[in-house]
């Protein structure tokens, strides 16, 4: 949504071939999310697409839902079909957005969390905080490897990078022929 109108449907158009891959290909579900919050070095924002096992969206949303609470935000379900940039015009104060696999073809539940939205956390206070890794976090629960829970920890060698990259550019090309 941190994006301009012009890029946010080419977006759109990345994440469907993305399931399509992750269906296809790895017959896999794909678990989006992004975050767009200011942190103390500035503004971070990424979007992160992650194929999951087929079928594991419900105990995704599950621990999702706790862990929210537990961190102090909440998330709420957007039930509209409208993008990100249709329900709101400013989205500068940050926010964090998931979009959950329902299992085959593009179906999903999406989530948000409105930075300095009231965060229901037990403090009362109305400035809620999302973990910098909350998505890997969440990931990290479900499939019971804390490990991956950061991002420092999944750094591969350069050259394995490079073969895992050709090897993905190949297998998302083979879709478009």
């Amino acid at each position: 949504a941190f994006v301009t109108k012009k890029l946010a449907p080419e977006m759109e158009t990345v994440k469907s071939k993305l399931r399509t891959h992750a269906r296809t290909a790895l017959q896999k579900d794909l678990f989006v999310f992004e975050r767009c919050i200011q942190t103390k070095g500035g503004y971070h924002t990424h979007v992160q697409c992650i194929p999951v096992e087929a079928g594991s969206g419900p105990t995704i949303q599950s621990k999702m839902l706790e862990m929210s609470v537990r961190s102090g935000f909440q998330l709420r379900e957007i039930t509209s079909e409208l993008s990100l940039n249709a329900l709101e015009e400013d989205w500068s104060a940050g926010y964090f957005y998931v979009e959950i696999p329902l299992g085959g073809g593009d179906e999903y539940r999406r989530f948000i969390y409105r930075a300095g939205d009231a965060g229901g956390n037990e403090q009362g206070s109305s400035r809620a905080h999302v973990p910098l890794q909350f998505g890997r976090e969440v990931l990290a629960e479900v499939l019971n490897k804390p490990e991956i829970g950061h991002w420092k920890a999944c750094v591969v060698s350069k050259e394995n990078e490079e073969e895992l990259t050709a090897s993905f550019r190949t297998s998302l090309a083979s879709l478009s022929s």
